[in-house]
């Protein structure tokens, strides 16, 4: 099971990333990546979290994550809805 879980969280993690760098479906990338950066916080982190509550590595490991989430999330919410990515190399030009 556990390495299942690892297979399809290393896919989400580089089709997400292989969508980012080609500047493609931007938006749903940076989504799907923010949430499953998220449920890795709730499945693995926060069960050793409680479990350990003074250990810094774990604290370090959830934050760090969290973090991670939450900056993917934002950059979701910051990219315009349509096909046009704000990070595209004619953002400062006027459309057509």
């Amino acid at each position: 099971m556990q390495l299942v879980v690892a297979y399809v969280t290393g896919s989400i993690l580089f089709i997400s990333g292989v969508s980012l760098l080609v500047n493609r479906k931007v938006r749903p990338a940076a989504t799907v990546l923010g949430i499953a950066a998220l449920a890795v916080v709730i499945i693995v982190y926060l069960p050793l979290l409680v479990a350990r509550p003074l250990d810094l590595d774990v604290l370090n490991y959830f934050l760090d994550t969290l973090l991670f989430s939450g900056c993917a999330l934002a950059l979701a919410a910051a990219l315009p809805k349509g096909e046009q990515a704000l990070l595209s190399a004619g953002a400062g030009t006027p459309p057509r």
